[in-house]
């Protein structure tokens, strides 16, 4: 898979509800060959926030851990993030 975030595992994604856009941060990882993922949502929790809650949840599965901040993280994914 192709890695376009900057921080393998978490990725950014929108969703549209009836009147605007919705930005979740998505963790994903393998459990026994099975596809397994989470997010978190950026409205509910900003965007440090949801980003911090989506790599803490990938570490805890994964027992792998970042070697960055989630500013650092976010820094690295703002050209995915967008005002819509």
């Amino acid at each position: 898979a192709n890695n376009t975030s900057g921080l393998v595992g978490i990725r950014p994604r929108y969703e549209l509800y009836s009147d605007h856009f919705c930005l979740y941060f998505v963790a994903s990882w393998r459990e026994g060959g099975k596809a397994c993922s989470t997010s978190f949502s950026a409205e509910k929790h900003g965007l440090i926030g949801a980003l911090k809650l989506a790599m803490a949840r990938r570490e805890e599965a994964t027992g792998l851990r970042y070697d960055m901040t989630a500013r650092k993280a976010l820094n690295r994914m703002k050209h995915l993030i967008t005002d819509k």
